[in-house]
């Protein structure tokens, strides 16, 4: 019977110290993953709103600063966090690259020693080691972009299917506004020529004011894709923010295929690949070249959808908007 109890009573200890222990570690990880989730958060949303790295390190270092990791501040070295771009994947993971720009994430790597030394152990005798030291490492990505509605408006454009494009439009500015993004639109319209509607920077509410008053120029109007991709190219290289910090982006709806001017549009397409631009592509009607359109989409790492109704054209424009994600962390 002594026996019995001696072995119970070890095992008790023994089921004590673990338990004590264990909950302490995992406390500590607890707090240090919510210090480095809030702290990459901070890094990407100055970095956004600034433009400016050292701000947005800063701001990851106040933020980690005031997050209480086993009742002590972390204190976060420039080393620990890196600048890159990042990707959702298909699993719903954040693919982080560092050093890649246009800057759209922040990866933030911190230990326990940071935040007052390693987590001492109160039964460390026992188990072997006297302290732990755990890591925590955070992504947040939040992606700038600059934008150009890019919109045939050829002789083709009339009646049903102007109606349909304004109300996609609609909801696209409803949509993105909605998204609490840093992301700046302008408009620009298209035939034979290119007119720019709105400079990149005009709010979303006169974007979608003038989106319903597109009118094609005339009935025989026709269409140059080449030459509008190339307007929207030039736009987003002048007008634009810093390549550094924001990713250069045309929606371009067409509801047929290039009838004039010299510059093909996958010649065109290539040109803005060149230029590290993404360029969306939506074709409308049963008439639309898609064959063209999917090749400036892949041409340009962008996403093509095919629009055969003004349905499917507004759920193409809301779905661009919705893959424009804010604040992704992981």
């Amino acid at each position: 019977m002594v026996v019995l109890v001696a072995i119970l009573l070890t095992a008790f200890v023994a089921t004590a110290v673990f338990s004590v222990d264990g909950a302490r570690i995992y406390l500590t990880v607890t707090e240090l993953k919510i210090a480095t989730d809030a702290a990459a958060k901070a890094a990407v949303t100055s970095m956004a709103l600034t433009q400016n790295l050292t701000t947005a390190r800063q701001a990851a270092k106040n933020i980690a600063q005031a997050n209480l990791v086993d009742h002590q501040p972390l204190i976060l070295q420039d080393a620990d966090i890196v600048f890159g771009s990042a990707s959702l994947q298909s699993n719903g993971t954040v693919l982080f690259t560092p050093n890649a720009t246009p800057y759209s994430a922040a990866q933030v790597t911190a230990t326990k020693s940071e935040a007052g030394g390693p987590l001492q152990l109160l039964f460390g005798t026992l188990l072997g080691t006297s302290s732990v030291n755990p890591q925590s490492v955070s992504v947040a990505a939040r992606e700038t972009r600059d934008i150009v509605l890019l919109f045939d408006q050829s002789g083709s454009m009339t009646g049903q299917k102007e109606t349909d494009l304004r109300t996609a439009v609609q909801s696209f500015v409803t949509t993105l506004s909605g998204m609490n993004t840093n992301d700046e639109v302008g408009m620009v319209t298209f035939d034979s020529s290119s007119y720019e509607k709105d400079t990149i920077g005009t709010s979303l509410a006169k974007i979608g004011s003038d989106a319903s008053t597109l009118n094609p120029s005339s009935p025989w109007a026709l269409t140059y894709i080449g030459g509008a991709i190339t307007s929207a190219q030039n736009i987003l290289q002048n007008e634009g923010r810093t390549t550094q910090f924001t990713q250069k982006v045309i929606i371009l709806m067409s509801d047929g295929c290039q009838t004039t001017g010299t510059t093909t549009p996958l010649q065109a397409a290539q040109n803005a690949a060149n230029a590290s631009i993404i360029i969306y592509t939506i074709a409308y009607g049963s008439d639309a070249d898609t064959a063209t359109m999917q090749s400036i989409a892949t041409t340009t790492k962008g996403t093509y959808y095919n629009a055969p109704t003004g349905a499917s054209l507004t759920s193409a424009f809301q779905s661009i908007a919705q893959s424009f994600h804010s604040v992704l962390t992981q």
